[in-house]
């Protein structure tokens, strides 16, 4: 898979096209997010496509957006991600986990240019002041449903409420609704979701968790009727993850539907570190396809 960088992770996957987030060297000081081509041998060495001096942008999520009546955005891309002050990269023990909000972007020529429209999640979120960290875009429907999940260090009561599902109009950033899911296991904390609609009209959901032993190093599987309320897959009652590590980081996985001969077919992506010593050294994207 994409090897040799230094820090790049939080895969988004669209054809034979990649995008990730973080450092390319040991020398930067702000995430940024960059782009990477399949061509059917190897991955080509990812290029910057969005960045801003003072800012960290990471956690990107790229999705084709819905057409309506007389707007044809069949050749668009929209983009979402998170932003996190720069000031905040110097300040980690709490600024850093606390102020994450998520912005904006779109492009009209499938990716060659990109347009940065800001932040469209404040740290006031319009639900509480939880912020918005690690977007996950789904169409449906003509309307576009953004998952996320927010800050617990200085949310305390949010802790184990912390998935959202807000929904969007066609524009890409005017939020029509916003609500909580609801998830299954309610002792635990899950970041980092990732949503796909598959081909059946339900949902299934990706998430890390933290909390105890468990940082990062397990990918659990969620599925739902509605996209709201998430339950444990019948095939797997216990909720045993899908991916485990004792000794690496896996993060901020991403879930795509078909794409190659079996249309059903499930491929997880996900960043993952050679050890658990350093959350920031030689950072490799992976893959691993399910079959439901």
């Amino acid at each position: 898979m994409l090897s040799g960088q230094y820090n790049l992770y939080a895969p988004t996957v669209i054809g034979n096209t990649l995008w990730v987030g973080g450092w390319k060297t040991p020398g930067q000081t702000e995430d940024a997010i960059y782009v990477s081509h399949y061509n059917d041998e190897h991955w080509s060495a990812p290029t910057l496509v969005l960045s801003k001096p003072g800012w960290s942008f990471n956690d990107p999520t790229v999705i084709v957006p819905p057409s309506t009546e007389g707007v044809d955005r069949s050749g668009w891309l929209y983009m979402y991600y998170t932003a996190l002050p720069g000031s905040c990269k110097r300040d980690p023990s709490v600024c850093m986990h606390t102020n994450n909000i998520v912005g904006f972007a779109s492009s009209v020529d499938g990716g060659k240019h990109w347009k940065n429209h800001g932040v469209i999640i404040q740290k006031n979120n319009g639900m509480n002041n939880c912020g918005a960290w690690a977007p996950s875009a789904v169409v449906d429907d003509g309307q576009i449903h953004l998952y996320f999940h927010a800050a617990i260090i200085d949310c305390p009561t949010n802790r184990l409420n912390n998935i959202y599902r807000y929904t969007l109009d066609a524009t890409g950033w005017q939020i029509v609704d916003r609500q909580h899911t609801t998830m299954p296991v309610p002792s635990a904390i899950f970041v980092n979701v990732d949503v796909a609609k598959t081909n059946d009209g339900k949902y299934t959901m990706l998430a890390n968790s933290i909390g105890g032993t468990d940082i990062l190093q397990k990918v659990y599987r969620f599925v739902s009727n509605d996209g709201v309320v998430f339950n444990v897959p019948k095939d797997n009652p216990s909720n045993a993850p899908i991916i485990s590590s004792p000794n690496r980081y896996l993060l901020t996985p991403h879930l795509s539907i078909g794409g190659g001969a079996n249309q059903e077919e499930l491929t997880i992506w996900y960043g993952t570190t050679p050890d658990l010593s350093n959350l920031s050294a030689s950072t490799e994207v992976h893959k691993r396809t399910l079959t439901p």
